[in-house]
């Protein structure tokens, strides 16, 4: 699993899908915030191949 783990402020992984909001006049990149102060909750990334394997894993 090479492609999970934590995300730290200002260090993203490659492809990360940053969030948006909509406005009345189009859409707006949220502002960046210390992500990993929310641990699994909102800062832990992966990939579905590593997904796939954590899931094999556990049979």
């Amino acid at each position: 699993m090479n492609q999970t783990g934590f995300v730290e402020y200002g260090y993203y992984p490659q492809n990360f899908a940053y969030t948006y909001s909509k406005k009345w006049n189009g859409l707006r990149q949220d502002p960046l915030f210390y992500i990993e102060n929310f641990y699994a909750a909102g800062s832990m990334y992966s990939t579905a191949s590593d997904l796939l394997k954590l899931e094999q894993a556990f049979y």
